[in-house]
């Protein structure tokens, strides 16, 4: 973002510090002695700096306030272009003075203290990516859950988690790589080779279930709220870039601990979920942009009111997912899994016993088709039915109150994203 720096010749010294810091952090700050060259005029320099500006920072100090800058022929065009809406004004507060009238009733950025300059800058750089993500025009095309949470995921590409003594850890492409462990660790056992699907699998599954789901059952939701069921389902999983997929229906012996990747899961277990979801998602908050940072913000306080249709929806998908994954191998498998997928029916058993999805219905009196969407995937023999013939649903449509279609949907409609084989 381009930001003219209206300031005294007599500040120079920290105003310089502040010029660097800006664009170390990819701003275009205008400085005079850069930008004016020796025989310039000065006031020509001045208004084309200012024209270019999407933001002034006045600062004021003693040295400012005395040297009558506002009544400068150049401050003048300066205060028609504030005045038109063409430039934002913050003030930078650089000591204690006398704010001039026309910048009283403006917030300003405080640099009074210089043992904080760190936090000072830290503040006003979260201001100005504010200015600058709201100044940004809306240009999502997505029309459901899944294509917002697919937008989400691509913005993300370039976030990253950087630590002194290694290299950046990309935050989707950690999501790509890490598999889901439940199916992981139960996979392997299998004669055949079935390759593990991915937690950024898993995001985007949840997001399709969502959008089979929303036009047939009741869940209080508006369609202007999609895009934050959306923002939700993204943004949920970011803490297993640090923690890994720790399951809850899987006992870990050491070996299956490396081979999931979850290599401290003992001492992660030892602490409350909640609790350890929320010192890793504010580890990955401090190395967030700042519209990422308001997005992980507002996606954690939707989480903390369990009662919320948004949240209470967004967590029934989550506990179903699994299931209807398992379903979605038979699907993308059929015919490979030998002469009959009873292997890995048995394999996979614990994902047909879980009572916490139905538990949770319960608790949270979830519709009945709901219900009875979720009794019909932890059907065992009904999973074998399929995938021996993939019209069983077709041929058994009375049988539920969600069209055939729709369950069809939700099995065969997202293809599974799986984790990157060794080589």
């Amino acid at each position: 973002m381009k930001i003219f720096l209206s300031h005294s010749s007599q500040d120079k010294k920290i105003i310089r510090r502040i010029r660097d810091d800006l664009k170390s952090h990819g701003h275009e700050p205008w400085f005079d002695e850069e930008d004016i060259p020796y025989g310039g005029s000065i006031t020509n320099h001045v208004s084309k700096g200012l024209e270019n500006s999407e933001v002034v920072l006045v600062f004021l100090s003693h040295n400012s306030v005395l040297s009558n800058w506002v009544k400068t022929e150049w401050q003048l065009q300066f205060f028609d272009q504030v005045n038109k809406g063409l430039v934002l004004i913050i003030p930078v507060l650089l000591e204690e003075c006398s704010i001039p009238k026309l910048l009283q009733d403006k917030r300003y950025a405080d640099f009074r203290d210089k043992e904080s300059y760190e936090t000072n800058l830290a503040n006003l750089l979260r201001s100005l990516q504010k200015i600058e993500n709201n100044n940004k025009p809306v240009t999502s095309l997505a029309t459901n859950v899944f294509e917002y949470t697919k937008e989400l995921l691509d913005e993300l590409e370039d976030e990253f988690i950087a630590f002194p003594v290694h290299k950046r850890l990309p935050i989707v492409g950690t999501l790509k790589r890490i598999p889901r462990s439940g199916k992981k660790i139960r996979l392997e056992r299998l004669r055949q080779t079935v390759k593990p699907r991915s937690i950024y699998d898993h995001i985007l599954s949840v997001a399709y279930l969502a959008d089979c789901l929303l036009p047939h059952v009741e869940h209080g939701i508006s369609p202007d709220d999609y895009s934050e069921l959306a923002r939700i389902i993204a943004f949920h999983e970011l803490n297993e870039v640090v923690l890994g997929d720790i399951p809850s229906y899987t006992n870990l012996s050491n070996k299956k601990r490396n081979s999931s990747r979850i290599y401290a899961e003992r001492s992660l277990r030892s602490v409350p979920p909640d609790k350890r979801e929320k010192i890793a998602n504010e580890l990955i908050w401090l190395f967030l942009s700042e519209k990422q940072r308001e997005s992980m913000e507002t996606v954690l306080k939707y989480l903390s009111e369990p009662r919320l249709p948004l949240t209470v929806f967004f967590k029934m998908l989550d506990k179903i997912d699994p299931i209807v994954a398992t379903w979605r191998y038979l699907h993308c498998y059929r015919g490979k899994l030998g002469n009959s997928p009873m292997e890995f029916l048995k394999k996979m058993k614990d994902f047909f016993e879980n009572p916490d999805v139905r538990n949770y219905l319960t608790a949270n009196r979830i519709s009945n088709d709901i219900f009875e969407l979720v009794t019909t995937l932890q059907n065992r023999t009904l999973a074998f039915e399929y995938y021996n013939s993939a019209n069983c649903f077709s041929d058994q449509q009375k049988l539920f109150k969600l069209p055939s279609k729709v369950i069809i949907d939700i099995i065969e409609g997202c293809p599974l994203f799986f984790t990157p084989m060794k080589n």
